[in-house]
């Protein structure tokens, strides 16, 4: 119904930006175009933006763009046309803020512009934060990454909620909601196991449900906090509580 009734024809993603596989169930469920728009932060502006390819291009004019290893802080250099790690940058332009070498705690993959590039500068994709890496059977493992293994399997989910637990090794259980009952096929699930044995070789249950007003928080908290439950935490999750928080008040405001 809301499909017909707003008539959209594009949709722009801009705070927290989505996996590819992500924009492209926006596109199926919507019939629309959709874009990572603008990526920044208060602090240091706009660093990127999409173009009609649907990369996010940097601007070397305004700023000098690093990658780092967080762990040594020494540079990461260019490995056949990209390198990844932590962004830091310097602003370049008259009247900017004096921010040099300035971390900005995003885990990114910057990757030299291509031949026949519309834009010739540099792209950039969004990995995640630096805090919302997380640790599965001693491989690290980043947000961007997850949500691209699973949600690539699929097509009609409205989202998911992943929650970890322990019981000798590292697994998943993970909660699909799907736009409707047709969407809930056992060829989905069997692609999803599969999936994240090869790729990470995690074992993984799946089950489809609603999942509620919290995986809809998003970047209001943290990625995880949306949409990861890790049972091997010991003591409180704020920014779970957060989470909760934020859904609870809006069931209210919405009457639910």
């Amino acid at each position: 119904y809301l499909k017909r009734a707003l008539s959209l024809e594009t949709i722009m993603r801009t705070g927290e930006l989505s996996s590819p596989a992500i924009i492209q169930n926006s596109e199926e469920l919507w019939d629309v175009e959709a874009y990572n728009f603008l990526y920044g932060s208060q602090e240091a502006l706009v660093l990127g933006t999409t173009v009609k390819d649907k990369n996010i291009h940097t601007f070397p004019i305004n700023f000098y763009y690093e990658i780092i290893d967080p762990v040594t802080l020494l540079p990461v250099p260019m490995d056949a046309g990209k390198a990844e790690g932590e962004l830091v940058v310097t602003m370049l332009f008259q009247g900017s803020k004096p921010l040099v070498r300035y971390r900005t705690g995003d885990f990114i993959r910057l990757r030299a512009a291509g031949e026949g590039d519309i834009f010739p500068s540099p792209t950039i994709e969004i990995l995640g934060r630096l805090l919302d890496g997380l640790v599965l059977n001693d491989n690290v493992v980043q947000a961007y990454d997850l949500e691209q293994l699973l949600m690539s399997q699929v097509q009609g989910s409205l989202g998911y909620q992943i929650v970890i637990y322990n019981d000798g090794e590292d697994k998943l259980d993970i909660n699909l909601e799907m736009l409707d009952k047709e969407s809930e096929t056992e060829e989905y699930i069997s692609r999803i196991v599969s999936a994240f044995k090869d790729d990470l070789g995690l074992e993984v249950t799946v089950k489809y449900q609603e999942l509620g007003a919290v995986v809809t928080t998003g970047a209001l908290v943290n990625w995880k906090a949306a949409r990861i439950i890790d049972k091997r935490q010991k003591g409180s999750d704020e920014a779970m509580k957060a989470a909760e928080e934020i859904a609870r008040n809006r069931d209210l405001v919405l009457g639910r």
